[in-house]
């Protein structure tokens, strides 16, 4: 796909559980001068995907993670192409030049079905390095 302007590999995970649905992609941009514009474009193709008007983003800095400008988190309010309303929690981050899009999106995004995923959206900092084989 190409995303700002470039050719991206994105990768993505997804479940659902209890009617939302949590998805989580990444994918490495190897420039680090292109990595807040993909960022950016990542967060306004959520925002497009669920037809949200605009992407209201709040600064997001998650320990870890690169500080890019472009790493937000939004609330969004949209609809599905049914023309059901939906919501969409979106959080854009990067480490080094590997850039992260995490996403709840369902009929309502109540604060039990988000804390535990957004609480799991971090780096572990404290894992020891991993011993050859």
């Amino acid at each position: 796909m190409v995303v700002a302007g470039g050719p991206l590999k994105l990768f993505m995970l997804s479940c659902e559980a209890g009617g939302v649905t949590y998805g989580v992609a990444t994918a490495e941009v190897g420039d680090p001068a292109r990595v807040d514009a993909v960022l950016f474009a990542l967060r306004d193709g959520g925002a497009a995907a669920i037809r949200s008007a605009k992407v209201p983003a709040g600064a997001l800095n998650m320990g870890g993670a690169t500080p890019f400008s472009g790493n937000s988190s939004a609330h969004l309010h949209g609809q599905r192409p049914d023309g059901e309303t939906i919501d969409e929690s979106i959080r854009v981050f990067a480490r080094g030049t590997r850039v992260f899009q995490a996403s709840a999106v369902g009929r309502s995004l109540p604060d039990s079905a988000l804390r535990p995923f957004e609480d799991g959206l971090r780096f572990d900092l404290e894992k020891p390095a991993a011993a050859p084989n």
